[in-house]
């Protein structure tokens, strides 16, 4: 039962996320800087439960990212696999639950998910030089998906929270 409402909240989110991605982040944008909700999605729900990483998640959302847009298909759903897998094994290891530790895993894990989707660009297209990538591309979204990704982590903290909560029994408040 617990692993089905964690689906639909991973699901769920995953889908908001997704919407906001297509409908709301071309209008945000500053300059060429989007954000990009999927990743910022991944990390949060990655930090708020790294003992069940949402590995499906950042697949399929790495994908609806590559098809909508128009980079190289597989990419951001290898970067999200990747960066998910390791902050899930580091954060479970490192972390003490104080702000710092959370603030700081959020920002090295976007700033992980864009150098490495940076890398990965430069490498197949050949007109984006490897520099231009990473100092155009990477370090604005980087911070930009720092933002979204700090604003998203306490809802998903909250709803996983509530969810382990009401599975054991507990009343919820």
């Amino acid at each position: 039962m617990e692993s089905r409402r964690l689906w639909a909240v991973r699901g769920g989110g995953a889908l908001v996320a997704l919407l906001l991605q297509i409908a709301v982040a071309p209008f945000i944008s500053l300059g060429l800087t989007t954000p990009n909700f999927l990743v910022a999605w991944c990390v949060a729900t990655a930090m708020a439960d790294p003992s069940d990483p949402p590995y499906l998640t950042a697949f399929l959302l790495g994908i609806a990212f590559d098809i909508t847009g128009g980079g190289p298909v597989g990419a951001m759903a290898f970067c999200l696999l990747v960066v998910t897998f390791a902050v899930t094994r580091v954060y479970m290891v490192v972390s003490n639950d104080t702000v710092f530790m959370t603030v700081a895993f959020a920002a090295l894990a976007v700033f992980a998910t864009e150098l490495l989707y940076g890398i990965i660009v430069a490498a197949v297209v050949p007109d984006i030089s490897v520099g231009g990538a990473l100092l155009y591309r990477s370090l604005p979204n980087s911070l930009y998906n720092f933002v979204v990704a700090l604003l998203l982590y306490p809802v998903a903290a909250f709803l996983h929270h509530r969810l382990v909560a009401q599975s054991a029994g507990m009343p919820v408040l």
